[in-house]
């Protein structure tokens, strides 16, 4: 593994005074996957991302706290080395607002009870997410252990720190108003957790500019640009693979992932007598809706729906001539769009100031205001254009260069301890 030089030299220096009976220094790490309460094969990409960073760490004995199914997930992915997973059972699937809060409940206290008993195995607690089931029980693990927390921010909720700001997003992505109000409230409390954290990671400067607007100190946010597996992608790139679908999405399945917008635009396009094929890819609480939508359109010929694929999207993505991504949620990074670039496929998405941040200095990328004619007119247009085969530099966005950055960051909060 590379070190840089001066955590090589803090190593070396430890190990000199201490000797053979030095304690790696440890991190309690709580990752719910809330998702997944309701759809166990769900979990976004925040989950896999800081699973990945992590297992790539090695000088830090990580003890990660995390629902069964997730667990049964990650396991096989990140094997158990330095990484000590505990799982917790959740006790409902399919759930709705009443019963995630009383999960949220028990698994919180379950969550406290491994941190108070693991509690002289590690030196800070880490919420792998902002979501209330995530910081909350950080904050509680952090009162009764004494020990200090960090969290990390991944998507772009707190536009303004106005409570009804955020319940007005919530509602605009299709939520129920109840679940709005106690997620725009949960969203509330969380930014007083994060006021009071050690640090706040964010996976972009938009997302940290959001958090000083809602009172966090400058000087406690830390930016780390999220990363993908280059080399590990590398391994499925196959430039014989022929062109088999118009369009490709990748991502969870979700109302405010847009894709109501696409399967319009395709039927539209069809009724025009331009025939246009798509695989929808991934998995959520709106993947049987979708599915009854593109037969009521009597698109089953045209759009292919896989659910979920680990790998296998790659190939996918290559057969695809254009990666459409008309998301409105609250985005945070956008990985599947840096798979896209990768690949050399042109994308074709929703703006906004994220997309806008990370992706807007490449040529292959398209950015247009939500709109379902434009949407359909850029699609139009891109496909009359010769397939494109472009080499793009991408090595800022590296999961080599996202890893090494956080255990840096990592090492320079834990030494403050």
């Amino acid at each position: 593994m590379v070190r840089n030089n001066a955590t090589e030299r803090l190593f070396r220096l430890r190990k000199s005074i201490i000797g053979m009976d030095y304690r790696k220094k440890g991190i309690l790490l709580v990752m719910s996957n809330a998702n997944g309460w309701r759809k166990p094969s769900v979990f976004g990409g925040a989950e896999f991302n800081t699973a990945s960073i992590i297992s790539k760490i090695e000088e830090i004995e990580w003890y990660v706290v995390l629902p069964y199914q997730l667990y049964s997930i990650f396991v096989n992915k990140f094997p158990e080395q330095q990484i000590h997973y505990i799982p917790i059972k959740t006790l409902f699937l399919k759930t709705n607002v009443i019963k995630d809060i009383f999960q949220g409940l028990v698994y919180t206290w379950r969550c406290v009870f491994i941190g108070w008993k693991k509690r002289n195995d590690y030196d800070l607690i880490y919420s792998a997410t902002t979501n209330f089931s995530d910081i909350f029980p950080t904050k509680i693990i952090s009162l009764i252990t004494k020990k200090p927390y960090i969290a990390k921010y991944h998507i772009s909720i707190y536009d303004e720190p106005n409570p009804f700001k955020i319940y007005k997003n919530l509602r605009e992505e299709k939520n129920s108003r109840t679940d709005s109000f106690i997620r725009a409230l949960l969203a509330r409390i969380t930014i007083i957790f994060l006021k009071n954290a050690k640090n706040v990671l964010v996976v972009c400067k938009y997302l940290g500019y959001q958090l000083e607007s809602c009172g966090v100190q400058k000087d406690k946010i830390i930016l780390n640009y999220n990363g993908v597996d280059f080399v590990m992608m590398g391994k499925y790139k196959d430039k014989n693979l022929k062109k088999r679908y118009d369009l490709c999405y990748i991502g969870r399945i979700e109302k405010n992932k847009g894709l109501e917008d696409l399967v319009e635009v395709v039927n539209g396009l069809v009724l025009e007598g331009k025939e246009v094929t798509a695989v929808l890819i991934g998995d959520g609480s709106f993947l049987e809706a979708l599915r009854k939508m593109v037969k009521n359109y009597n698109l089953d010929n045209l759009i292919t729906i896989t659910g979920f694929l680990g790998p296998e999207r790659f190939k996918f993505l290559q057969e695809s001539r254009i990666f459409v991504s008309p998301t409105y949620a609250k985005e945070g990074f956008g990985l599947t769009l840096l798979e896209a670039l990768y690949f050399a496929v042109p994308i074709l998405a929703y703006s906004h100031p994220v997309f806008m941040e990370v992706f807007n200095q490449y040529s292959t990328i398209t950015l247009i205001d939500k709109n379902k004619e434009d949407l359909q007119t850029n699609i139009f247009n891109i496909l009359k254009k010769p397939v494109a085969n472009e080499s793009i530099d991408m090595e800022r966005y590296s999961l080599i260069h996202c890893f090494a950055t956080e255990r840096d960051i990592l090492f320079r909060i834990i030494d403050t301890v």
